[in-house]
């Protein structure tokens, strides 16, 4: 039995390294030039130079975007490869591009171990927990965003943090684990203002879970009352250390402790000023930014919920909060789309809280479960599930392929869909840019990165570049003598390859990348494979 519970311990770190290593694969030859990835980026760079120091000639509030501190500060250790890929020329930048991928990768890597360790927690077999890992990590915006710096992706890993800890504790009272999640919890809302809605659903959940202490406490009642308190201090206190930097740092840069820097320019004039019909429907139904179309194998936790809900009350409770509340809370924001990413960037922490909802799907399916004779229907729901599966992991691979930015951009210039493009205060004072993009199919961002990709994978074929999906609406829309800078290769090895072919060295790293974690993966797999059948 010890040797069993030994080589499972292995699988968490078999699954990490196998998506690190994947990721990293995957990662973007770009380092980030535009939009928030940059901004947060560029307070890193300012940090490091001068520490929470105005740059000479500029006020701090123009220094420090209004972008929250969390991101920037995780982005620390790769700040010097920030700043030299933005020196360094087309192949150069390559070396450090691919260091300053390392971190999203490696974020983005732990939100599928957290998933796992979630699932264990709730006391799923091995190959359920590992299955919930993979699609995850290869069927939703979590495989995309691994290439690009976001604050999202870093709160869906310390929501992630959180909750795994909280899991933990229910188990086992120790109030460690109440002072991981509540810096958890608060390092969310210091990487972005918006996660402090989730606060108050997770202050809940504490107190239901520290009232099962209390009820199992066979002390007397002044020492229960004294240790009730003291846990409740082991998770406020780091919470409340995180509120004093987001209050600080507000104070810091615009000398006021409520101004969070969303008080100018779109922010400013819209706000939250999206009829909230309009943003939901974006948000979940609309051709270019559903959630769903994005993510498709998220529909299996929609089946899965009143089951999940059964076993796991607070759980289903809170996790549908958390749902509920970035839906809601993002859909009247003005900028609802989470523009300048693949799909709704916004939403990016709703994928892995689905999908642990869908274990109730796959629980017990993967044991004795697949060697019965099965009826009719249940093999047709096997083969749709499947069919989702592939779906979404083909979908994934049109977002790494092709750079989200690259295509807006393409669309929005070349086209002249719209009068004037992007916004202009006085020229062209519109609140959705790419409102074509979101709503109209043939402009959807899928048909778009695929059409995209054919031209890429075929250089020499102008007659495809000249047949984007939205010709048949009008031929005017359609540019004669497209930009090649527009179809280049969104990976590292697959644009370093283009540019210089034959390279020896590259082909040794790219492969012993891909093999390294695919053969980590692979023993995940395995492991829990071997280990669910035994426990049966």
């Amino acid at each position: 039995m010890s040797a069993h519970n030994d080589r499972s311990k292995l699988i968490p770190f078999y699954l990490f390294g196998g998506f690190t290593c994947v990721y990293l694969f995957c990662a973007s030859i770009d380092a980030p030039n535009i939009g928030d990835a940059r901004a947060m980026l560029e307070v890193s760079k300012t940090i490091v130079q001068n520490g929470f120091q105005n740059n000479p000639g500029q006020s701090r509030s123009e220094s420090f975007s209004r972008a929250g501190l969390g991101q920037s500060l995780l982005n620390l250790p790769v700040t010097w490869a920030y700043i030299e890929a933005v020196k360094a020329d087309n192949i150069s930048r390559l070396y450090y591009s691919l260091f300053l991928s390392l971190l999203s990768a490696i974020i983005g890597a732990a939100a599928n171990l957290l998933l796992y360790l979630c699932a264990r927690r709730l006391g799923y077999s091995l190959v359920t927990c590992v299955t919930l890992s993979l699609i995850n990590g290869f069927t939703t915006m979590t495989w995309v965003y691994s290439q690009a710096l976001l604050a999202d992706p870093t709160i869906t890993f310390m929501w992630l943090l959180a909750l795994y800890n909280l899991l933990t504790y229910k188990e086992n009272s120790r109030p460690f684990n109440l002072v991981i999640a509540g810096f958890a919890i608060g390092f969310a809302i210091l990487t972005k203002i918006f996660a402090a809605f989730a606060l108050p659903l997770f202050i809940v959940f504490v107190y239901y879970l520290i009232q099962r202490v209390k009820a199992n406490d066979s002390a007397t009642s002044n020492s229960n009352i004294a240790g009730v308190s003291r846990h409740w201090a082991y998770f406020a206190c780091p919470v409340v250390v995180m509120l004093g930097t987001v209050v600080w740092y507000n104070y810091f840069r615009y000398g006021g402790i409520f101004q969070t820097g969303y008080t100018a320019g779109r922010d400013q004039i819209f706000g939250f000023n999206t009829p909230i019909l309009v943003g939901v429907y974006g948000l979940l139904f609309s051709s270019g930014k559903s959630f769903f179309l994005y993510n498709l194998s998220t529909i299996l936790g929609v089946f899965s919920i009143s089951r999940f809900y059964n076993r796991f009350r607070s759980e289903a409770l809170l996790i549908s909060g958390l749902i509920l509340g970035i839906v809601v809370i993002h859909a009247k924001w003005w900028a609802w789309s989470g523009d300048w990413a693949w799909g709704p960037r916004f939403l990016a922490a709703v994928p892995p809280l689905l999908l642990l909802v869908s274990a109730e799907l796959f629980e017990g399916r993967f044991s004795s479960g697949l060697r019965r004779k099965e009826s009719f229907p249940r093999k047709i729901a096997v083969l749709m599930i499947v069919l989702t599966l592939c779906a979404s992991f083909a979908v994934q691979i049109l977002g790494i392929s092709v750079s989200a930015s690259s295509y807006i951009m393409f669309a929005t210039n070349e086209t002249e869909v719209l009068e004037e493009g992007f916004y202009h205060p006085e020229k062209w004072p519109i609140r959705d840019d790419n409102v074509t993009l979101h709503f109209i199919p043939e402009f959807s961002p899928i048909t778009g990165h695929f059409w995209m990709l054919r031209c890429i994978l075929n250089p020499t074929n102008g007659d495809l570049r000249r047949s984007p999906p939205w010709k048949g609406l009008n031929p005017k829309w359609v540019s004669d003598d497209p930009h090649e800078s527009y179809f280049q290769h969104n990976i590292w090895w697959l644009y370093t390859w283009s540019k210089t072919p034959n390279s020896m060295s590259l082909t040794v790293f790219a492969g012993s990348l891909i093999i390294s974690g695919l053969i980590m993966l692979f023993m995940a797999v395995r492991l829990s494979r071997r280990f669910t059948k035994k426990s049966c």
